[in-house]
């Protein structure tokens, strides 16, 4: 008698059919896609997070640099002898950060200038305000 593969036939376990592991296959393609979902997310999440963070220390910079010019104009106004140095710049710090400006001050034929940056953690904003101020009479 002469064997071939056809005539051999293996048993099969009882109550198991051709789809037993398929469920598997399925519950495995359906994890992998719900990963890939979430690490997207997660992804997602996080370079919002950063762009958030990094706008709010611009914003906070230039409030900074706006209010170095509201207090170098305040001085203007009211220091006659302000500024003694012309190339200084003057710094003022705070807990969330600092701001410095420079002022040139006005004269018959100029206008006065300010120089002013914003500074909040590694940010920096920078403004310039040229100002004029009414001769005294």
């Amino acid at each position: 008698m002469k064997y071939s593969m056809d005539n051999f036939r293996f048993p099969r376990p009882a109550g198991r059919d051709r789809r037993s592991g398929f469920s598997y296959v399925a519950v495995l393609v359906l994890v992998a896609i719900l990963s890939s979902v979430a690490l997207s997310f997660i992804n997602r999440v996080g370079i919002t997070a950063s762009s958030t963070a990094g706008h709010w220390e611009q914003v906070q910079a230039e409030y900074y640099a706006r209010a170095a010019a509201n207090h170098a104009m305040w001085m203007l106004l009211n220091n006659g002898s302000f500024p003694q140095n012309e190339s200084k710049y003057f710094i003022r710090a705070f807990e969330e950060g600092r701001y410095a400006y420079k002022v040139r001050r006005h004269t018959d034929r100029t206008f006065a200038t300010v120089s002013t940056m914003g500074i909040v953690g590694e940010t920096v904003a920078r403004a310039s305000y040229v100002i004029y101020l009414k001769p005294s009479d």
